[in-house]
C-alpha cells in the first residue's frame, strides 16, 4: 500500500466515510444553525464563550472528517500524526465543554432559575462523562483500526445530541430522537452488513449506550440528582 500518494486505496470506503461525515456536518448545521442565525439576525447577546465553545466543536468536526478520510485515501501516515494533535484537541474540547457548562448552570441559577438549573445541568454534564469514556477506548484501540475507527464515530455521534434536541421540525418524542441523532450509526451498521454481513460490536455497543442517554430527563427530576445538582451548583456559584 501507498501511503503518500493521493488516490484513494478504496473508493467506497472513501465515499462511504465522506458520505457520513457529511451526515454528521448536517445534523449538527440543522439543530444549531437556525438558533445561531436567528440571535444574530435578532441582534440577541450571546455570551463569548458559547461561541468558543461552537468554534471548537466545528473544530473537532473538521479534524474527525480529515481523520477520517485519511486512511481511506492511503495517508496512514498522516491520520497517524494528526491523531497525537487530536487526542489534545479532544481533551480541550473536554475542559470547554466543562466550562460552558459550569457556566451555563450558574447564569441560569443566579437568574433566579435554580429548579431549572439543577435539571439542565445533566444533559452537558452526562455528554462530558460518555464523550470521554468512548474517546478514550477508541485510543486505547488506535492499533485495531477496525475498533477505533467506530468507537471515534459513536464518540463524535455523542456530541450531536444538543443539535438534534433543538430540531423543532422533528417530534419531539425519543423515536424522533434517536431516529435523527443515531443516523450515523444506522448507516454505519448497514454499511458493515453490506460490506461483511456483520454488523462490528463496536457499533452494537455504542448504539446501545447512547439509545439510553436521552432517559436522563427522568433521572435529572429525582431527588438523587437534585441534592447532587444543588451540591455541585454551590461549588461553582
Amino acid at each position: 500500500m501507498n501511503t503518500s500518494a493521493g488516490k484513494p486505496i478504496d473508493s467506497k470506503k472513501a465515499t462511504f466515510y465522506a458520505a457520513t461525515c457529511a451526515l454528521v456536518v448536517l445534523i449538527v448545521s440543522a439543530g444549531f444553525g437556525p438558533a445561531y442565525i436567528g440571535a444574530m439576525i435578532e441582534g440577541l447577546v450571546t455570551p463569548f464563550i458559547l461561541h468558543f465553545h461552537a468554534t471548537v466543536f466545528v473544530g473537532w468536526l473538521a479534524l474527525f472528517t480529515v481523520q477520517a478520510l485519511l486512511p481511506a485515501f492511503g495517508r496512514v501516515d498522516l491520520h497517524r500524526k494528526l491523531g497525537k494533535f487530536g487526542i489534545g484537541y479532544a481533551i480541550f474540547l473536554i475542559i470547554v465543554g466543562l466550562a460552558t457548562t459550569v457556566n451555563r448552570v450558574a447564569f441560569h441559577f443566579n437568574d433566579g432559575q435554580e429548579e431549572f438549573a439543577r435539571a439542565f445541568l445533566i444533559a452537558p454534564l452526562s455528554d462530558m462523562i460518555v464523550f470521554p469514556i468512548f474517546f478514550a477506548a477508541a485510543i486505547a484501540y488506535r492499533h485495531k483500526p477496525e475498533i477505533h475507527k467506530r468507537l471515534m464515530l459513536v464518540a463524535t455521534v455523542m456530541l450531536t445530541i444538543a443539535a438534534v434536541a433543538r430540531m423543532s421540525f422533528i417530534p419531539s418524542n425519543y423515536i424522533g430522537l434517536v431516529s435523527v441523532w443515531l443516523s450515523p450509526i444506522y448507516l454505519a451498521m448497514i454499511y458493515d452488513y453490506y460490506r461483511k454481513k456483520e454488523v462490528h460490536p463496536a457499533y452494537v455497543i455504542g448504539l446501545v449506550t447512547l439509545a439510553i442517554v436521552p432517559f436522563r430527563d427522568s433521572v435529572a427530576t429525582t431527588d438523587g440528582w437534585q441534592g447532587f445538582a444543588s451540591w455541585f451548583i454551590t461549588l461553582i456559584t
